[in-house]
């Protein structure tokens, strides 16, 4: 049954772009800049432009961590969701968003600007450490940035498709908060990105599969991260 379904959305990704979108895309409470079909309406939600859980755990650790002056470094903006969250919470704040991925970048300036955040987002389109992957989009126009030239911050978040082991290892500032995607099946192992996170100081206090579940998480090694500094060190106190 799962190789249907999969064969199945594999059709339907092909045929989709055909058929006429006439509703913005909400994933978990972010319109995006682009469109469904109506009939998708009717669809199961694996093939319907409403994703009510997407990226669950990332968006959940910004909620939880995120207090409104903060700065927030987004490295790996893709679709620009954890973008807008971060943007919300940090409503006096600054967020900072880094994707080279020349599609994503415009799909995520649209967002950006239907959830009305752009006064404190800077979307800058640059690599942050080695590419590993940028699902498709053309990342021959994007600038390349040390992870060490990162600006200061109060959380960082990372989904970088498998880059994310190294760009730890190199950060120049190290942030109260780190939730961090993992990509074992990119070749960035889970434990060593937890490694290098101990490495600077971090207590990893949340592993969560990934939205694709536990299964899925267990069999790609992907999971997303929270770690944390010690309360002592920062003297800050967190939502639970």
């Amino acid at each position: 049954m799962t190789g249907d379904r999969s064969t199945i959305q594999a059709f339907y990704s092909v045929v989709r772009p055909y058929i006429p979108g006439t509703k913005r895309c909400v994933y978990n409470g972010v319109v995006m800049d682009k469109k469904y079909p109506f009939i998708e309406d009717h669809l199961p939600g694996e093939f319907s432009g409403l994703h009510p859980t997407y990226k669950r755990p990332n968006v959940a650790a910004i909620r939880q961590y995120v207090s409104p002056s903060d700065t927030v470094v987004i490295v790996g903006a893709g679709q620009g969701v954890t973008t807008v969250v971060a943007a919300r919470q940090a409503w006096r704040g600054t967020v900072h968003a880094y994707e080279p991925g020349s599609e994503w970048i415009e799909l995520t300036k649209g967002t950006v600007r239907l959830n009305a955040v752009e006064d404190r987002v800077t979307l800058v389109e640059t690599s942050v450490g080695d590419v590993v992957t940028s699902q498709g989009s053309d990342t021959s126009t994007a600038d390349e940035r040390d992870p060490g030239e990162l600006p200061e911050c109060d959380m960082m978040e990372l989904d970088c498709e498998g880059a994310e082991t190294e760009i730890i290892s190199d950060l120049g500032t190290l942030p109260h908060v780190i939730v961090v995607e993992t990509h074992g099946f990119r070749g960035a192992p889970t434990e060593a990105t937890v490694t290098a996170l101990e490495d600077h100081g971090y207590g990893v206090t949340e592993r969560i599969p990934v939205e694709r579940g536990e299964k899925y998480a267990n069999e790609h090694d992907a999971y997303v991260l929270v770690a944390t500094q010690s309360d002592e060190s920062h003297g800050r106190e967190y939502r639970t």
